[in-house]
């Protein structure tokens, strides 16, 4: 059994509340651009054949949301200006 070995380090982070009406607010943070490797090498136990090839991926910054969207903050985005593709309230 190999051992799991976590990093924990305290830090500042830049984030701000958008306020969505009606009291509804969502906290978002700052994820800054980066480079990754995607994707499982060859060799690794459990991996499945479409998590290859492995390969650099670059992403712009954006900001996130802090936690979970609860279902009042989906149905507050959900009934705004529709963007490129229809939002349902609820499911």
């Amino acid at each position: 059994m190999s051992e799991i070995v976590i990093n924990e380090a305290q830090a500042t982070a830049q984030h701000y509340i958008e306020d969505l009406g009606n009291g509804i607010e969502l906290e978002m943070v700052l994820i800054p651009q980066g480079t990754f490797t995607m994707g499982a090498p060859e060799d690794e136990e459990g991996s499945d054949d479409n998590e290859r090839p492995q390969h650099q991926v670059t992403v712009p910054t954006f900001f996130m949301g802090r936690y979970q969207i609860t279902q009042a903050q989906w149905r507050a985005v959900a009934n705004f200006p529709q963007v490129e593709r229809e939002l349902l309230p609820s499911r």
